[in-house]
């Protein structure tokens, strides 16, 4: 089975660490779980890098921003309808594509992809993605080493800025603008944003 397309919107399977995790000296999640790319990062050297977001069964804390899957879109997706499910919006993994903590649905050998999210859903996460790192409150997890080094490509020193060849593929060309890619630092920041109400998930 070939491996998905980094797109934004996919839904798969991975092993998401959480910012807390590595805060507490973790590297390797604490199970496997869907998560959703936001959009893909590449670099001068022409590696791919995604940013990814992870869905939960657990409610959100009050004012993490999350978005609620609606049991329509789990449906579509194949995830479980009999449990609520959040997009959390305050936290990102970057990772390489394909990611080695990449894993396969139970029960579906070599199937690593549940399926895309609606655009409307995908354009919110986002917008609100972006908001979060215009205003430096992403708490970002670097899984495969450094970050990117803007002349290189390659890892370089732990508050290197990203390059500002932050694009999404397939569904946009829209660009980040370097200013935003700079707010990408491996450190937590305080969550203000206020999540998404159901309705506009619909």
């Amino acid at each position: 089975m070939a491996l998905p397309e980094a797109r934004p919107g996919l839904v798969f399977r991975y092993e998401y660490v959480w910012k807390r995790q590595e805060l507490a000296g973790q590297s390797v999640g604490e199970k496997e779980r869907p998560a959703c790319v936001v959009m893909a990062i590449s670099g001068t050297a022409g590696d791919l890098r995604v940013m990814i977001v992870p869905i939960t069964t657990q409610p959100p804390a009050d004012g993490v921003p999350a978005m609620e899957i609606l049991p329509r879109v789990k449906r579509h997706l194949g995830l479980d309808i009999d449990r609520r499910s959040w997009i959390i919006l305050s936290e990102a993994n970057l990772d390489a594509w394909p990611s080695p903590d990449m894993r396969p649905i139970p029960g579906r050998p070599g199937h690593f992809e549940y399926g895309l999210l609606p655009q409307r859903m995908v354009n919110m996460i986002r917008e609100a993605i972006l908001a979060a790192l215009a205003a430096k409150q992403l708490a970002t997890v670097y899984r495969d080493g450094e970050p990117l080094s803007p002349s290189t490509g390659r890892g370089s020193s732990k508050h290197a800025s990203l390059p500002a060849q932050i694009r999404q593929t397939s569904c946009t060309s829209s660009w980040l603008p370097a200013s935003l890619a700079k707010s990408l630092r491996p450190k937590g920041m305080p969550v203000i944003l206020d999540a998404p109400s159901r309705s506009r998930c619909r």
